[in-house]
């Protein structure tokens, strides 16, 4: 299995167009061409599960928190974040965030509490993003008019 099996699986229960617009969800740190044995689930990224990825020899962490909430100015060792981003990729143990896109997902966070509360009938209050499409026919100008009479 690669990341990108992994990706495609998380796509299909929680897409990542369902998230937060500013949320940064998906493939943060990794090559998504990688081959996949072990993976290390956690809620957030620390210096801990970091230290458990490398211990346990981990080639994914998938979190429910990502690490890059915005693009960083610097990555570097003087900085928390950019600390954690070196050691993994020094590492190769890739990163990938579900978040809010999780939380919008049919059996994903939202879900489970309602069922651990044991809510039934779950419904989310709000439907998510409609999914528009807009078409454009050009045709030359004395193309019959096929599809409709005037």
């Amino acid at each position: 299995m690669h990341i990108t099996d992994i990706i495609g699986l998380f796509e299909e229960w929680a897409p990542t167009w369902t998230a937060w617009e500013k949320d940064n969800v998906g493939l943060q740190v990794g090559d998504a061409n990688r081959r996949v044995s072990k993976i290390l689930v956690s809620l957030d990224v620390t210096k801990e599960v970091v230290s458990e990825a490398m211990t346990k020899k981990a080639d994914l962490i998938v979190t429910h928190h990502p690490l890059l909430f915005r693009p960083p100015s610097a990555i570097t060792r003087n900085d928390a974040v950019g600390d954690l981003v070196l050691k993994l990729a020094e590492h190769k143990i890739a990163l990938f965030s579900a978040h809010t896109n999780l939380d919008f997902a049919k059996g994903g966070v939202s879900y489970s509490l309602a069922e651990l509360l044991g809510l039934v009938d779950i419904r989310f209050l709000s439907q998510q993003k409609k999914c528009l499409l807009r078409l454009l026919f050009l045709f030359p100008k004395n193309t019959p008019h096929l599809f409709w009479k005037q």
